[in-house]
């Protein structure tokens, strides 16, 4: 698949090279390098393995020759190996767009589609599932109008792997059967040992052990080949949750046990996780708590590190919880519960999100394009009534609309976010300017004094970030201020243009906006918590209020201001 189809970009535990940028200090290697021919230097780049310094050289090599043949697909494919070489780093992100860039107007069976399939995986590496899925779907698009079977595949594939993730298993389950079945005719180890590993995983979610043992002894049997070995040993962990699921406890430590130093080895942290969970999870099975809770700590500390978990992990925070109760270590227990909340926060942006979009922007139209092909073909047979027909045809329209309304609406959203990136700094002291009223005696009934007095203290109010009490009431302020209510609203009506709900309201959303934009730490916080951070006493009047101001919800802010950023 792809320009060498043996090896397939798709597995959840395929290693790409981990490279430097270190070719730029090279520059006279590489003058040597590209006098070979293309084919030659390919060759050079694959033997280097992990030789990070000569695999980076070749690469920049090969995007060099192209450059001086002024040979486009050339140039797509050095690129793609310099991504190879820093897949990791932000830098790898430049060199997919720099790829895309240059293969927009190639008419091949391969390019643009892998540009986006690349810039997908850098993005579920990054754990930005919401931008990998986008990137998928434009993929997909571009895949079906070359009918790249291949590409298509490994599309579905990786679609089907975020529905599992999700909990969407049943539809997980279909996709990730179907694309089993074409990577096994195809004769695309790799891709087939992933998917007999995935579809292991759901038979073990749907409590079908015996069909998960059954599908880890194909896998571990498949994997006997030397390039296959790191695939056995997954299959053997795989084996070694079945066995805690049938709570044969021993037999799934001894699994998960033998297989810890190749997934540290592989800095697989992810699945390094799962194996102390799981052997805190058999050790409380035996009845060993003190056994079992180092290892749910060890948990944490990944958590420490990469900031995501799957969410099956969930659970050994509320062990540990309970533990430290029990224990009355108050202060650990404090601590757990506080990672608790943080896991909570990362799991619901990541898994939220990406629902609604997979909804949306990849089962909508998928669903569209096979009720338009039914219709075809229903009418070639002329089996169906015209009545039939119609009824189909309003479903499709009506399936439309939802479409049409939802980015219509996502559209809207955007662009007042775009609105508020794009406020100046000094835009917030618009609202507290004060300024003179015409007559305010007359107006008002206040004396001047009176006005000018309370206007000196809203100034102060303002300023010394006062609305941030969530306690502020007119009757409140009026207090601090040594006036009435009576009076303070007049002021406030009169010169702010609005009442004392409204005022409050504004400065605490335009203090909200400023804050999340310039503050990364309060970025990260929840939306309840920035609500209590800003004075409100529930998240739903807080939403209320910053939806009225700025046309969006903070969750969208937040997530799209954290989208852009990266």
């Amino acid at each position: 698949m792809r320009t060498t189809y043996g090896n397939l970009k798709i597995s959840i535990f395929t290693l790409l090279l981990c490279l430097s940028s270190a070719y730029s200090q090279h520059t006279q290697t590489i003058a040597n390098v590209k006098i070979h021919t293309y084919k030659e230097i390919e060759t050079r780049y694959r033997s280097a393995g992990t030789d990070t310094l000569k695999s980076a050289i070749y690469a920049a090599a090969y995007l060099q020759k192209a450059r001086e043949q002024h040979n486009a697909e050339k140039m797509a494919k050095g690129y793609e190996y310099l991504y190879e070489c820093n897949y990791k780093s932000d830098l790898g992100l430049v060199y997919i767009d720099s790829l895309i860039a240059i293969s927009k107007n190639l008419t091949t069976e391969i390019y643009p589609a892998l540009g986006y399939i690349l810039k997908a995986e850098h993005y579920s590496y990054k754990r930005d599932f919401i931008a990998a899925l986008d990137n998928h779907v434009i993929a997909y698009n571009y895949a079906k109008k070359t009918n790249n079977k291949d590409f298509i595949y490994e599309i579905k594939f990786n679609i089907g792997l975020l529905k599992k993730r999700l909990g969407y298993y049943d539809e997980s389950f279909k996709i990730l059967k179907e694309c089993k079945r074409y990577f096994k005719e195809n004769n695309y180890n790799t891709a087939y040992l992933t998917s007999l590993f995935a579809l292991s995983d759901y038979y073990v979610r749907k409590e079908k052990l015996d069909s998960a043992s059954y599908t880890n002894n194909l896998g571990y049997k498949a994997s006997s080949l030397p390039e296959n070995s790191k695939m056995r040993n997954y299959f053997v962990l795989e084996e070694g949750v079945v066995q805690y699921h049938k709570k044969k406890y021993r037999a799934s430590i001894d699994s998960i046990s033998k297989v810890l130093p190749m997934i540290i080895a592989n800095n697989d942290r992810a699945n390094e996780a799962m194996i102390y969970y799981y052997l805190g999870r058999d050790y409380i099975g035996l009845g060993q708590k003190e056994k079992a809770i180092p290892y749910f700590i060890k948990v944490d500390s990944i958590f420490s590190i990469v900031e995501e978990l799957h969410p099956d992990t969930r659970k050994g925070y509320e062990i540990l919880i309970d533990y430290y109760d029990s224990k009355k270590d108050i202060k650990k227990q404090l601590y757990y519960i506080e990672r608790l909340l943080r896991l909570d926060s990362v799991l619901n942006t990541s898994y939220r999100h990406l629902s609604k979009k997979i909804i949306v922007e990849y089962d909508t139209p998928l669903l569209l394009s096979q009720k338009e092909k039914i219709i075809t073909d229903l009418n070639k047979k002329d089996k169906l009534s015209l009545f039939k027909i119609g009824g189909l045809l309003f479903s499709v329209i009506v399936l439309s609309g939802f479409v049409f309304f939802y980015y219509k609406r996502q559209k809207q959203y955007r662009i007042n976010f775009e609105k508020l990136l794009e406020v100046k700094e000094d835009h917030k002291d618009e609202t507290v300017k004060i300024e003179k009223a015409p007559n305010p005696t007359i107006s008002l009934g206040l004396q001047q004094n009176v006005i000018d007095t309370i206007l000196a203290k809203l100034h102060q109010f303002e300023n010394d970030q006062l609305f941030l009490k969530n306690d502020c009431t007119v009757a409140k302020v009026a207090k601090d201020f040594e006036t009435n209510s009576t009076y303070l609203s007049k002021v406030i009506n009169s010169y702010k243009g609005q009442n004392f709900s409204a005022y409050l309201n504004e400065l605490r959303i335009d203090y909200t906006i400023d804050k999340i934009k310039n503050d990364p730490k309060f970025r990260r916080y929840s939306v309840n918590a920035i609500a209590e951070e800003v004075g409100y006493n529930n998240t739903e009047s807080f939403s209320k209020a910053f939806f009225k101001k700025a046309g969006i919800y903070p969750s969208y802010f937040i997530n799209n201001l954290k989208s852009d950023s990266v």
